[in-house]
C-alpha cells in the first residue's frame, strides 16, 4: 500500500519507508542529464568496443580503461560484463550441463513435495529434515539430506536479496520468478561446485546479474566470478580465508594512509570484519546509490577486486569526519554499515574513487609482510615453546615440593605442642619452610624469560685502550672507530683523539658515495619501503626556477628527487671534514 512506484533501475518507492525493509533503503534521485549529441556518440563509441573487443583488449588497455572510467551505457552494460569475465568461453569449453542439473533439482523438490515458487511454504516443509529421528524413519541418503540442507539455506538467503526490487519482491508475479531464477542458479553453482557449495552473500552476487542477464547467463559470470583469482576466488570458502585476508591488509593500507582515523578505530577496539565484510561479500551491492554500485562494478570487473580496496579507503576517506566525532559505538558503527547517500554520489564518490592512488604492487607488498609478520610469528612460538614448558614444569614441580614440605611440617607439632599453646592463648605458627618458595609465577618467569632472550646489544667502554663488547657483530668491532690505540694513534697523556689520515680525499669520497647507494632489503617490508622512497615524487615549488616573466622552466625530477639531494648534502659535508682535517 505504500508503494508509489519504480524507479529507472527498478527499486520500489516507497512514500513512507517501511520497517520490514529498513536494512535495504535506497536513493532514488540520479543525475544522469546528458544531451542528445553526447550521449548518441557514447554509444557509438560503445558499438564499436563491443565488435571490435580483441583489438581493445590484446596490448595495451589504457583506452579501453578511459572509456570504462567515463561510464558504460546501461545498453551494453550486460554485454561488456560478459567480454570482461569471459562466461561465454567458460560455458562453449565447459561439459557441464545447466538444464541437467536444473531437472536433477526439480526431482528433489517433487521427492520434498514443495515448489522454487512457493518460497515461504518451502522454508518450513524443508525444516523436518533436520530431525534426526524423520530422516532415519524415511531412510534419506546423507547426500540427499545434504542437498536438501543447501535449498533450505538458499531458500532462506533469498528473502533477503533486494527485497525492494520489482526482480525479488514476492507480491509481484515478475518477482517470484525472479526469486525462483536465483533459487535455480545458486542450486546449480552448489552442484557444480560441491566443495564450495553455498555461503551467505552468494545472493547479492547472483541477484545483481540475473538484473542484467538470463538465467543461463547469469550462471556462468558466477562461475567466472567465483573460480577466478582475478576476482572472488577464496572469497566463499568455508574457511573465509580470502575475506579475512584483506581485512588485515586493508587496516594496514589504513594506517599508512589515515593515521589519525585509524589511532582513533583501534582505540575503540574496532575490527576491520565488522564492516568491511559486508563490503567486500557483496562488492558493495549494500551501498544506497544504485549508479554508484553500477559504476564499481564496471570498475572491479575490468580491473579486478584489487579495486575493492580503492572503494574501501575512498569510503573512509569521506567519512573520516563523522567518524572522528563519533565516541561509542553506536554512534560509529550505523556510519559505516548505513552509508548516507550524500556521501556516495556517484559524480563526487566515483571521481575521489579514481584519484586514490593505491597501486597493485603496494597491495602485494603488504600481503607480503603480513605473511612474513605472521611466519616469524610462528617461529618465535615454536623457538620459545620448549623453554616455557620447561618452566612451568619446574613451577608446578616446586609447588608440589612446597605442598609436601608444608604437610610434613604440619604433621610434627605434637599433641603436647597443640595443648600447650592452647592453654597460653598462642596460635600455632608454622615454622618457615626450609625450601625457600619461589614468588615468581609462571607468567612472569616466562616473561623474564622472553626478556632475556630479547637482551640489546649493549656497548660498553672502560678505557680508551680497551673496548669490550656485549653481543655485537663484527662489523661492529671492526669499526674504524673502536679499533685499538696503534691502528688509530690515540694519544694517551691528554686523551685525545687524533686520527691518523690513513684514507686520502679522493678514496674517501668515493667509498661514502658507495656507502649511500640504496640497496634493497631482502624481506617484504624492505622491499616496500625501498619502493616507495624510491618512487617518483611530484616537483615541488623550489625547484621550478622562473626562467623569465610569466614563463617557467622545470627542473628534472630525477636530478632533483630526494635522495640525489641528499647526496649533495653528504658530498658537502664530507669535503667540509677533510679541509678541516688539512687545517689541524
Amino acid at each position: 500500500d505504500l508503494m508509489m512506484e519504480f524507479d529507472r533501475y527498478g527499486f520500489a518507492v516507497y512514500e513512507k519507508a517501511a520497517e520490514e525493509f529498513q536494512d535495504d533503503v535506497r536513493c532514488h534521485s540520479y543525475n544522469d542529464s546528458v544531451d542528445d549529441a553526447s550521449f548518441l556518440t557514447t554509444q557509438r563509441v560503445w558499438d564499436k568496443i563491443v565488435n571490435n573487443w580483441e583489438r581493445y583488449t590484446n596490448g595495451s588497455s589504457n583506452k579501453l580503461r578511459t572509456h570504462v572510467k567515463r561510464g558504460i551505457p546501461d545498453t551494453y552494460r550486460s554485454a561488456v560484463w560478459q567480454l570482461l569475465l569471459g562466461s561465454d568461453f567458460l560455458m562453449c569449453n565447459s561439459d557441464f550441463d545447466y538444464s541437467e542439473s536444473v531437472q536433477q533439482i526439480h526431482h528433489d523438490l517433487a521427492d520434498a513435495d514443495i515448489s522454487e515458487y512457493c518460497i515461504d511454504h518451502a522454508i518450513i516443509t524443508l525444516s523436518k529434515y533436520e530431525c534426526v529421528s524423520y530422516v532415519e524413519y524415511e531412510k534419506i541418503s546423507a547426500e540427499k539430506v545434504a542437498r536438501i540442507s543447501v535449498m533450505r539455506q538458499i531458500m532462506v538467503d533469498i528473502g533477503r536479496s533486494f527485497p525492494t526490487h520489482r526482480k525479488f519482491m514476492a507480491e509481484v508475479a515478475e518477482g517470484k520468478e525472479g526469486r525462483a531464477q536465483l533459487f535455480r542458479v545458486l542450486m546449480v553453482y552448489a552442484l557444480y561446485n560441491p566443495s564450495i557449495g553455498y555461503c551467505q552473500g552468494m545472493a547479492f552476487i547472483a541477484g545483481m546479474l540475473l538484473m542484467r542477464l538470463k538465467e543461463e547467463d547469469a550462471f556462468w559470470c558466477i562461475v567466472s566470478l567465483f573460480e577466478k583469482s582475478k576476482y572472488l576466488r577464496g572469497y566463499f570458502d568455508k574457511s573465509l580465508s580470502r575475506i579475512h585476508s584483506n581485512a588485515e591488509v586493508f587496516w594496514r593500507i589504513l594506517e599508512q594512509k589515515m593515521p589519525k582515523l585509524w589511532h582513533h578505530l583501534d582505540y575503540m577496539k574496532i575490527h576491520p570484519l565488522m564492516f568491511v565484510t559486508q563490503w567486500f561479500m557483496t562488492l558493495y551491492t549494500s551501498l544506497p546509490c544504485w549508479d554508484t554500485v553500477l559504476c564499481i562494478w564496471d570498475m572491479i570487473l575490468f580491473e579486478g577486486t584489487s579495486k575493492v580496496f580503492n572503494v574501501a579507503i575512498t569510503i573512509m576517506i569521506l567519512l573520516e569526519e563523522d567518524l572522528l566525532k563519533a565516541t561509542t559505538l553506536t554512534e560509529l558503527m550505523p556510519c559505516v554499515l548505513k552509508i548516507s547517500p550524500k556521501i556516495v554520489e556517484k559524480t563526487k564518490f566515483m571521481q575521489t574513487v579514481w584519484k586514490t592512488v593505491l597501486p597493485e604492487w603496494e597491495i602485494k607488498a603488504v600481503q607480503a609482510i603480513i605473511h612474513e609478520d605472521k611466519a616469524e610469528e610462528v617461529t618465535k612460538r615454536k623457538r620459545f615453546e620448549p623453554e616455557l614448558d620447561e618452566v612451568n614444569r619446574k613451577d608446578k614441580r616446586s609447588r608440589v615440593d612446597e605442598a609436601q614440605s608444608d604437610d610434613v611440617q604440619a604433621s610434627k607439632s605434637t599433641l603436647f605442642q597443640k595443648l600447650a599453646s592452647m592453654i597460653s592463648g598462642t596460635e600455632d605458627i608454622k615454622k618457615p619452610s626450609t625450601r625457600k618458595s619461589n614468588s615468581h609465577t609462571p607468567k612472569r618467569r616466562a616473561s623474564d624469560l622472553r626478556r632475556r632472550r630479547a637482551r640489546p646489544v649493549m656497548i660498553e667502554m672502560t678505557s680508551l685502550d680497551n673496548t669490550i663488547a656485549s653481543n655485537s657483530s663484527a662489523s661492529l668491532l671492526n669499526n674504524p672507530l673502536y679499533a685499538s690505540r696503534s691502528r688509530q694513534g690515540i694519544n694517551a697523556n691528554n686523551n685525545e683523539f687524533s686520527f691518523r689520515k690513513q684514507l686520502n680525499s679522493e678514496m674517501l669520497l668515493k667509498s661514502s658515495l658507495s656507502a649511500q647507494k640504496p640497496t634493497m632489503g631482502s624481506t617484504a617490508r624492505e622491499k616496500l619501503s625501498f619502493k616507495v622512497f624510491n618512487t617518483p615524487t611530484p616537483l615541488r615549488a623550489s625547484q621550478i626556477k622562473k626562467s623569465g616573466k610569466g614563463s617557467k622552466s622545470f627542473s628534472s625530477p630525477v636530478a632533483m628527487s630526494p635522495d640525489v639531494e641528499l647526496n649533495e648534502i653528504k658530498k658537502q659535508s664530507i669535503r667540509m671534514k677533510l679541509e678541516l682535517d688539512n687545517v689541524n
